[in-house]
Order: C-alpha cells, then structure tokens, then sequence
C-alpha cells in the first residue's frame, strides 16, 4: 500500500512510458526532432532498466531509479530551453515535462512488502480453503480423465 498521497509504483511506470512515448511521438511530428527524442528515450529507458513489474531490464533498483528520474526531469526541464525549436513543439514540450514532473513528484518509491504465506489455521475458514482446494483437484483429474476418454472415443 503506498504512502497517503503518492501513487503506487507500477502507475508510475505505465506513466513515464505514456510520457516518454509522447514526447517521442511529438518529436517525430515537429521540423527539428532531435531534442524531444532524446528526452523521450531517456525517459523511456529510465522506466525499463527498474527492477519493477514493467520494468524490462531490471537493472537498477527503486532508489536508484528515484534519483534518475530527479536528473532526467533535470535535463528534460533543461531540454525546454533549447535553441531551434518551432513554438508548438517547444509548448507541447513543456506540457509534457510538466506532467512526468507530477509524476516524478507524486510516487511512492518504496519497496514492496514481501508476502507472507499464511498457514491453514484448525479455524473453520482454514478448513474450508482445505476441502476448496481439493474438491478442485479432485474436478480437474476428473475433467481431464473424462477429456481422455472422449478423445479415445472419437478416433476411429
């Protein structure tokens, strides 16, 4: 469970690559797209070189993504400023970084809780998880015995 008020941190995977991909996207569509590119992909490596669930690489854990992620808003933030873009691409831009900053800013980057695996207690609940459990093994052997049979049955 995050902190109050900051987002989990797969959101905020799936949002620094909806982020990183528009600033690409942006940059293919403007006369000079060298900036937004390269500010595009650094955001979009950044989110996949996390050790997380999106994470593609896994190689940097969450503190250090935390401190990546301050340095490449730094450079986005500076990218904005950057001679020999047309007013659109440059505004689009800023709206952009302006939304990975909220994002930046409003993640909890905390390790997940491991999960402890409860033991079937002697409670009625523990018992019934017990009788669930194998009254569904008990239906999948007896499906597929019968699955078996069928297919026995109907090749000549």
């Amino acid at each position: 469970m995050p902190a109050p008020g900051k987002r989990s941190f797969w959101l905020h995977q799936l949002a620094e690559y909806i982020v990183g991909g528009a600033l690409l996207a942006t940059g293919l569509q403007s006369p000079k797209p060298l900036i937004p590119v390269i500010v595009g992909t650094l955001i979009v490596l950044n989110t996949a070189i996390v050790d997380a669930p999106f994470g593609a690489f896994r190689l940097v854990g969450r503190r250090l993504h935390r401190i990546l992620d301050y340095i490449v808003l730094g450079v986005a933030i500076v990218a904005c400023a950057a001679p020999g873009m047309d007013v659109a691409t440059r505004l689009v831009q800023i709206l952009i970084v302006i939304v990975f900053a909220v994002v930046v800013w409003r993640t909890d980057y905390s390790s997940p809780k491991p999960k402890v695996k409860q033991p079937i207690s002697a409670t009625p609940e523990g018992k019934a998880d017990e009788i669930g459990r194998f009254a569904g093994h008990t239906a999948g052997t007896w499906a597929s015995k019968i699955r078996d049979k069928s297919r026995e049955f109907k090749q000549p």
